[in-house]
């Protein structure tokens, strides 16, 4: 069993929390670029909040994965046409 994701996946994740991209299909190159232009503004919003902290964005703890990607997925939402939750972000930073 994995104790860390990678940066990779958890762009791929935020995407399928989208419903981007389907379960076992590839995201398109444009969409995954585009969400990984946020990644690091996401992380660096996060540790300067005191939410959570990355020291390194492919070693991301799986305890603390599927919050991180909720918060990257509501910061991407707009761009793919979906309303942002933030009481989604407010729970998945709790």
């Amino acid at each position: 069993m994995d104790i860390t994701k990678t940066r990779a996946e958890l762009v791929i994740r935020a995407l399928r929390k989208l419903i981007v991209v389907g379960s076992g299909q590839s995201p398109e190159d444009e969409d995954v670029a585009l969400v990984d232009e946020v990644v690091d503004s996401t992380l660096a919003d996060l540790a300067t909040r005191r939410v959570v902290y990355i020291a390194n964005e492919n070693e991301i703890d799986v305890a603390v994965f599927e919050w991180v990607a909720d918060v990257l997925a509501d910061n991407v939402a707009a761009d793919f046409g979906k309303a942002r939750n933030p009481a989604m972000v407010e729970y998945a930073e709790a």
